[in-house]
C-alpha cells in the first residue's frame, strides 16, 4: 500500500490546469490520509479555480495515478488555492499574449472585415452599411461590396441611384 510521502509525490508531479503549476510547487496537497485495510487514499486538493472541466481533468489525474500505483479506491475533496499564492504563479504582464487593439487603432493588423449569416432579413447589409460609413469617417479607407445573390440592398442604403459604368 502507498505511504503518504509516496502519495503526495505521485501527485506533486501533476499540474494545476489553471495556471499550470505542479501542485507540490503550490502547495497544493493539502491533506492525504490513507486507510491501508480498506486500500483507500483520500487526499484534499488546492486548485487556482474550481469548478468545471479543469477541475474534473484534475480529478482524473489524481484518481488514475494513484490507483495505477496502488490504491483500489481514491476520495477526493478540492478547495481553492489562496489568492496570493495564485498570483504567484500568474504569468508576468510580458508573458501574457498581446491582444488586437481596437478596430480603429492605428497598429490594428485587420484589413478585411466580412459580415456574414446564413439566414435573411438579420441586418447584415445594415450593420455592413453602419461599420463602413464609421470607418471612413475615422479616415480608414473603406470599400463595400453587397454579394447578395438574391437582391442586393446597399446601394438603396446609401443613396446610389446610377449603377457603375
Amino acid at each position: 500500500m502507498l505511504t503518504v510521502d509516496q502519495v503526495k509525490e505521485l501527485i506533486g508531479e501533476i499540474k494545476d490546469p489553471i495556471i499550470d503549476v505542479p501542485l507540490k510547487e503550490t502547495e497544493g496537497i493539502v491533506e492525504v490520509s490513507i486507510k491501508e485495510e480498506k486500500e483507500h487514499v483520500s487526499v484534499k486538493v488546492a486548485m487556482a479555480q474550481l469548478g468545471g472541466a479543469p477541475q474534473l481533468d484534475l480529478q482524473m489525474a489524481v484518481v488514475n495515478v494513484l490507483k495505477e500505483n496502488g490504491a483500489k479506491t481514491v476520495g477526493i475533496r478540492f478547495e481553492t488555492l489562496p489568492e496570493e499564492k495564485v498570483n504567484q504563479f500568474k504569468p508576468k504582464e510580458e508573458n501574457k499574449p498581446k491582444t488586437i487593439e481596437g478596430l480603429l487603432s492605428q497598429n490594428n493588423p485587420v484589413e478585411f472585415i466580412a459580415i456574414a449569416s446564413g439566414k435573411g432579413g438579420v441586418g447584415k447589409s445594415t450593420v455592413a452599411v453602419n461599420l463602413a460609413v464609421a470607418l471612413a469617417r475615422e479616415g480608414k479607407k473603406v470599400g463595400l461590396v453587397d454579394a447578395d445573390i438574391y437582391g442586393f440592398s446597399v446601394p438603396d442604403m446609401m443613396g446610389i441611384d446610377e449603377k457603375p459604368g
